[in-house]
């Protein structure tokens, strides 16, 4: 009796290098999830209107399902197939992925994240796959490739949360800088009554020195490390709209004459961030 080794049956099944990119897919989408809510926690917190204590849970939903999870269903691919398995995980974490960006309520987001715990189940399988699947020689290699992208994920993760919860603030004497826009020009820096600058997560700090530098009233939010301990800047609590309003307002009452410009032009005269905001304007004229 002979064993069939054709090319066709060969090719039945997945090359090992197809397996691997699929699995990792999924695993950087866990890993990513892990981090990606932790800055902007104090932003859930303050748009859902909900206690520091229950806007906790939003991680920790997370982390307890996963901790539950992974071995059982490291079990049921053992029982079931491993392949089989790790779809049904990945269709359960976009399940919840969809939940808890659908949500509009705490309780909503927190069973979003619970599901989306189950993905913890990806790892146990994808090891299992990788063990069933690679060349004997390869699968140190793919454990070990496997666990770094968890990590490097989970870290990538809090990286990319960064720019959540940049905003506008909707005011007749406001020019709100942030992500969105960075096309303002120093024209518009001259021209604009107060230049406010509020991002809910700790933002990009050259706009508030730009403006300084084009002689502006700035409003900026107390996290913004280029202008923190500057005397000529309103700072403001980015979670706080009776702050930003407050700020504003003070911004307003001070002086806009010649020597009040001058003055907070020189308050970023000496400042590293104000060659790279010159750098940055010149890019845009």
């Amino acid at each position: 009796m002979t064993t069939d080794t054709s090319p066709s049956l060969a090719s039945a099944r997945a090359h090992y290098k197809v397996t691997f990119a699929v699995m990792l897919i999924g695993i950087t989408a866990y890993g990513l999830l892990q981090s990606l809510v932790l800055p902007v926690l104090p932003t859930i917190q303050h748009d859902l209107h909900t206690s520091q204590s229950t806007v906790t849970w939003v991680l920790t939903a997370y982390l307890l399902t996963a901790s539950i999870f992974t071995p059982i269903l490291g079990r049921l691919g053992d029982m079931f197939g491993k392949k089989r398995m790790l779809v049904a995980t990945l269709v359960i974490l976009g399940v919840g992925t969809v939940v808890a960006a659908m949500s509009t309520s705490i309780g909503v987001l927190i069973v979003g994240r619970a599901i989306q715990g189950v993905g913890g189940g990806v790892l146990p399988l994808a090891f299992g796959i990788i063990r069933d699947e690679f060349p004997p020689t390869k699968v140190s290699t793919g454990v070990g490739f496997t666990a770094a992208i968890v990590a490097v994920a989970a870290g990538a993760g809090i990286v990319l949360a960064g720019p959540i919860g940049w905003g506008q603030v909707d005011t007749g004497d406001a020019v709100v800088l942030g992500l969105v826009d960075r096309s303002l020009l120093l024209g518009l820096y001259r021209d604009t009554v107060v230049n406010a600058y509020v991002p809910r997560a700790e933002g990009w700090g050259l706009p508030p020195v730009e403006a300084l530098h084009a002689g502006s009233r700035v409003v900026a939010s107390s996290n913004c490390p280029s202008v923190d301990g500057n005397p000529e800047v309103v700072l403001v609590d980015p979670l706080q709209d009776e702050s930003i309003a407050e700020g504003l307002l003070r911004a307003l009452e001070q002086g806009d004459d010649l020597a009040s410009r001058e003055r907070r032009r020189a308050s970023v005269a000496d400042m590293t961030w104000h060659n790279c905001a010159l750098d940055h304007l010149k890019a845009w004229l």
